[in-house]
């Protein structure tokens, strides 16, 4: 590193009396989301550098969170009746995904009951079809996504548009009038009155540049933290599916005789809302927990698309120590009982780390659409995550 370079990382380090008070959750998001130093990643849990048999042994489930510093958590490898590859290769029949014999571990983490990661899990075919149609057909209206409060979204969506090199602007959305919210979007972003003078109209390519969320069937209104019994839209089947089949691979996974799995039948798991996240590789996602959905005992499903990233989950409060998993493409990660309920966030988008399916150049590739939508992810360095609930 330059001297130049290291002078740079001093000047941003934060004055240590901002941050004195600060929760051990606090300082782990902290720890990772800096700039001002080299990323240490010596206490990120990363499969592919992880020995299944190295933890293995007397594990105590009921035992409290204990990350231990200097090194990643305690990982082992659990049993599962079907294999999640297995499952996927029913639910996409016309990916012909013909079983290459692998089977990706499913991996528990004692201290963390209700938490269960799945490395590699979508193949690679299955994780260009929801890139793909992640930014073709998810975003469409009636989904709402962050730019649905101000801007006209055409019905067709903003792809089509961009894809044909559209130059044509789409038009603000006049603001509602004081005291009515029948024109208030799911995002909650509009100030009723009040125009958005700051804003102008913009072609379809500049405002896919603004894309971050898209909340998908069931409306989420983010303002007051509810979802909107009007706004029950149509819940993409081929994202059902996988969350069907991720939800049944793990419902009675095993650690030597202990049922360490959701305990949730797959064949009950009816996805009904989600969100479908863009990051840039300097976004992040703050600490949360998601508890708008009355249904808490259905776990909750997220997969990984593009660019990796550092995932941390803790405890109930921010006072727990997480724990860090390093997620890359085609991962999916299961929350249900205590984990469902367990702060969580994205702190860091890992730059210049991708799949081989983002490397795709337009020579390579005779599909002139996926060829957009690679240019369009690699341009961004992004990172997708759909992540499924069951809110009944």
């Amino acid at each position: 590193m330059g001297r130049k370079k290291k002078q740079l990382m001093a000047m941003q380090a934060p004055d240590p009396a901002s941050i004195a008070g600060q929760t051990p959750f606090r300082a782990v998001e902290r720890k990772y989301k800096q700039r001002y130093s080299p990323l240490d990643l010596a206490e990120v849990f990363d499969w592919t550098q992880w020995d299944p048999n190295e933890d293995e042994g007397d594990v105590d489930w009921s035992a409290p969170p204990d990350v231990p510093e200097g090194r990643p958590p305690c990982a082992v490898a659990v049993e599962t009746e079907s294999s999640v590859r297995d499952l996927l290769a029913a639910e996409f029949p016309d990916l012909d995904l013909h079983s290459d014999g692998a089977r990706p571990p499913v991996i528990a983490f004692p201290g963390f009951p209700g938490f269960l990661y799945l490395p590699a899990a979508l193949p690679p075919a299955v994780q260009r079809h929801l890139a793909r149609r992640s930014l073709t057909a998810y975003t469409a209206p009636p989904n709402q996504c962050d730019m649905s409060a101000h801007w006209a979204i055409p019905a067709s969506g903003l792809w089509p548009l961009h894809a044909a090199g559209s130059t044509d602007e789409i038009p603000l959305r006049p603001p509602p009038a004081d005291g009515d919210d029948s024109d208030e979007d799911a995002s909650g972003a509009y100030a009723r009155g009040t125009p958005p003078t700051h804003l102008t109209p913009l072609p379809a390519g500049a405002l896919l540049d603004r894309l971050r969320w898209c909340t998908l069937g069931y409306q989420y209104h983010w303002a007051s933290k509810t979802y909107r019994s009007t706004e029950m839209f149509p819940f993409p089947a081929d994202l059902a599916g996988l969350a069907r089949a991720v939800a049944t691979a793990v419902e009675s996974a095993t650690y030597r005789g202990i049922e360490v799995g959701t305990r949730y039948p797959g064949t009950q798991y009816v996805a009904q809302a989600g969100v479908l996240n863009v990051y840039g590789y300097r976004d992040a996602l703050m600490g949360h927990v998601d508890e708008s959905e009355p249904n808490r005992d259905a776990p909750l499903v997220s997969v990984s698309l593009g660019a990796s990233a550092i995932f941390v989950v803790g405890g109930k409060t921010r006072a727990t120590r997480p724990m860090a998993l390093r997620l890359r493409s085609g991962d999916a990660v299961v929350m249900s009982g205590a984990a469902r309920r367990a702060f969580h966030g994205i702190p860091r988008v890992l730059e210049d780390e991708y799949p081989d399916w983002m490397a795709e150049t337009e020579e390579q590739s005779a599909d002139a659409e996926w060829s957009m939508v690679v240019k369009y992810l690699r341009a961004r360095k992004a990172r997708i995550n759909l992540n499924v609930r069951q809110v009944f």
